[in-house]
């Protein structure tokens, strides 16, 4: 399988990259840091991009199969860069074709199948009022998977 990965220089990421490639699959990330991957492999590629440039974004996925975004806010970011990187993502996996996406997210985006609890409740009202952009990238990058005529899986993490 062919497999784009955004958002994965992280520890997550690098787990991902390495179980993907340990499994025969081919892997393409696209990093706006690409040297935090010091992993080598044959197939494994990597595209430096911000999550601006959808020319980049497009060369990233281009023939893949699934793409898959750990995407998320870094702390104290003052902009909605990656819930509008999302939807470029989007935007491109729509123009190409590539209808499977599986996408990392948090309780701050609601499913309208959720059932009231108290600690989620209160720990969403905490991001919402302490770390405004955090919470608003992530209701964006929900909302864009939401609304897109992706096939897609959306794993919210506490």
């Amino acid at each position: 399988m062919n497999i784009a990965i955004f958002g994965a220089t992280g520890k997550t990421g690098l787990i991902l990259i390495e179980k993907a490639l340990l499994e025969g699959h081919r892997v393409v990330v696209f990093a706006r840091t690409p040297s935090k991957i010091s992993l080598k492999h044959h197939n494994l590629s990597l595209v430096k991009g911000e999550l601006t440039e959808s020319a980049k974004i497009e060369e990233a996925i281009q023939g893949m199969d699934v793409v898959i975004s750990l995407l998320g806010p870094l702390p104290g970011s003052k902009d909605l860069q990656v819930g509008t990187g999302m939807k470029h993502l989007i935007e491109a996996m729509e123009k190409q074709g590539i209808k499977r996406l599986i996408a990392t997210a948090t309780p701050s985006f609601k499913d309208p199948h959720d059932t009231f609890q108290l600690e989620f409740s209160f720990a969403i009202f905490i991001v919402k009022n302490l770390f405004r952009y955090s919470y608003d990238n992530i209701v964006l990058i929900g909302n864009h998977i939401w609304e897109s005529n992706l096939e897609w899986t959306m794993v919210r993490l506490p």
